[in-house]
């Protein structure tokens, strides 16, 4: 009697390359868009920093301070994940 749906060894191993180049095409899809992502991002935060210096070079004593000390914040925070910058 014939088993129907059995699959042989050969048949599983061709299944599981298949999956398994489709996981690393899917990671690489990923990872580019991690990627552009994360430029977009950079480049938004060097234009921040470049208008806070900006602002810095036109300001003088405590203004001057207190941009000084918010560009070593965004340079500190620069791509973490852990850093909120939303309220500068």
């Amino acid at each position: 009697m014939p088993v129907i749906g059995k699959t042989t060894s050969p048949e599983v191993s061709k299944k599981t390359e298949e999956a398994w180049e489709t996981f690393k095409a899917y990671m690489v899809d990923q990872k580019d868009e991690a990627v552009a992502d994360g430029n977009k991002l950079l480049k938004k935060a060097d234009a921040k920093i470049e208008e806070l210096e900006g602002d810095a070079a036109k300001a003088s004593g405590d203004e001057k301070v207190e941009y000084d000390k918010s560009i070593k914040k965004w340079m500190i925070c620069f791509g973490r994940h852990d850093c909120d910058l939303s309220h500068h």
